[in-house]
């Protein structure tokens, strides 16, 4: 029902308004900026506690603009069907924010990412930068936060940070589930048409590739089974093929694997997408204003990334007067002691206090 459109995350006049990298010049996610000038930076409150969060669905919530509900056809949205967009926009968000205020809200939590997306949801972006239409340009987002602080109201946005569309074909697999396999599989985009323009995949073996350390249900570190030949594909995606959403017998499969099979999954723990990655949050702080981040699928990321991905954040944010930048984030794990790995330092189960 929705067309793919434009995919451009490179700055150009034609996406210049809903496109949160505003760096003509840049050629790399890593170089991409979100210049606000003379605006005055939100700082971060002492206690988050203090703050009542409210957790919503942009589109599910309130239609401020209903020009942008069928964006690209007369019949994207439909208040009657689950699957259609229902029209909530950032100006019908703006709108019930004094309501959202008296019932005691401090901090907004905008559930699913706010990029262009097929799905309504947002969950499946196919761009980190090219803001979802349907919802609202970068200046709706301005207005927002704007109007929010101004009533002392904090607000989180929702990422994937790793994982994007479901665009990637893994061998012969065009339309099944591809097994998980640690040789991985040469890839290709699904339509040729479309390509991700701030990630790519590539078919070219990297006998010096290494993998990142993982932990199992247990908390306890888990023995990746290493491919046939040492390495792995030198794409800034993981070709290992497909994982179900939850229910894996190695954890390194949920690390590596397509989440359900519709997700396409990026490596998190090489260094250029790491710097893609970082520079992607920092724009959202830096032209959006955004207080606190939520983290969707939190088990799906290496302890890695994390460790080298939230400090980095933080400190962007303090440059824009955040000095507590919130990240939080999802645990799709069954399991308390995978969960403990992720908390704090991080604790295995024979580091617990006696």
């Amino acid at each position: 029902l929705v067309a793919d459109v434009t995919y451009a995350a490179p700055w150009t006049q034609e996406n210049s308004l809903y496109n949160v990298n505003q760096n003509p010049n840049a050629t790399d996610a890593s170089e991409y900026t979100s210049p606000w000038p003379g605006h005055v930076y939100f700082p971060s409150p002492k206690n988050w506690r203090a703050q009542p969060l409210y957790s919503l669905f942009v589109d599910r919530f309130s239609d401020g603009d209903p020009t942008n509900n069928d964006f690209l056809n007369q019949y994207e949205s439909d208040v009657y069907e689950v699957n259609f967009r229902h029209g909530g926009d950032i100006q019908g968000l703006i709108r019930r924010l004094a309501y959202l205020y008296a019932l005691g809200v401090r901090t907004i939590q905008m559930n699913g990412t706010p990029f262009w997306s097929n799905e309504w949801h947002g969950y499946n972006a196919l761009d980190f930068t090219l803001l979802e239409r349907h919802i609202g340009l970068v200046q709706d987002f301005r207005d927002l936060t704007t109007a929010a602080h101004n009533l002392g109201i904090y607000v989180m946005l929702d990422l994937t940070v790793v994982t994007l569309g479901n665009k990637l074909v893994f061998g012969q697999y065009d339309t099944k589930f591809a097994p998980f396999s640690m040789d991985g599989y040469e890839t290709r985009y699904r339509d040729p048409s479309f390509k991700y323009n701030d990630f790519d995949i590539s078919n070219d073996w990297d006998p010096n590739c290494t993998f990142p350390s993982v932990w199992g249900k247990n908390g306890y570190p888990e023995v990746v089974l290493h491919p046939t030949n040492p390495g792995c594909y030198d794409s800034d995606f993981n070709q290992f093929g497909d994982v179900d959403a939850y229910s894996v017998t190695y954890q390194y499969h949920r690390y590596f694997g397509r989440f359900a099979s519709v997700q396409d999954h990026l490596k998190d723990w090489t260094a250029r997408n790491l710097a893609r990655f970082v520079s992607l949050a920092c724009i959202l702080i830096e032209g959006l204003d955004i207080d606190a981040l939520r983290i969707d699928k939190g088990s799906q990321f290496s302890t890695y990334f994390y460790s080298q991905w939230a400090p980095q954040v933080r400190e962007c944010a303090k440059t824009y007067n955040k000095t507590n930048f919130w990240i939080t984030s999802e645990m799709t794990t069954e399991d308390t002691h995978k969960t403990a790995v992720y908390y704090g330092r991080g604790r295995q189960p024979n580091q617990f206090a006696k």
